[in-house]
């Protein structure tokens, strides 16, 4: 059988101490840090007449590279159930060409120019079913 040692308040004070020094040391070396600013390229893929494609795929791939930095490379994914997707990008002028697919359905590209600075960009793209390609 083990003996149990009763402690006391004594002890309890300087970790109480200490440990309100790490959380406000923290705290304050996280609000000294500047956040990290990015360009957002957002949108939702619908078929038509109107409803969200949630089995959508979305690419995004730059055409015209932002000037003083490595251009990105190219990003690709799945919407979600509502047909929405985003995609961060370095926060300078740049073009970019977003491509989505599904099954069943045309190809479809848009463009989009980022003016440089952090800046949300709305890209709405419909896909046509491939039986209606002529039209």
């Amino acid at each position: 059988m083990t003996k149990m040692r009763k402690t006391t308040g004594t002890n309890v004070a300087p970790r109480l101490f200490l440990l309100c020094g790490f959380l406000l040391a923290s705290l304050l070396g996280a609000a000294g840090k500047k956040p990290v600013e990015a360009a957002v390229i957002a949108g939702t893929v619908f078929q038509e007449p109107g409803f969200a494609l949630p089995r959508a795929e979305v690419t995004l791939a730059v055409k015209t590279p932002p000037q003083g930095a490595k251009p990105p490379r190219p990003q690709k994914m799945a919407v979600n159930g509502r047909g929405e997707f985003f995609f961060r990008v370095p926060p300078l002028k740049a073009d970019y060409i977003l491509t989505a697919r599904a099954p069943g359905f045309r190809a479809e590209q848009r463009l989009a120019a980022i003016s440089g600075g952090p800046e949300r960009l709305e890209i709405y793209i419909t896909l046509k079913p491939e039986s209606q390609q002529g039209k």
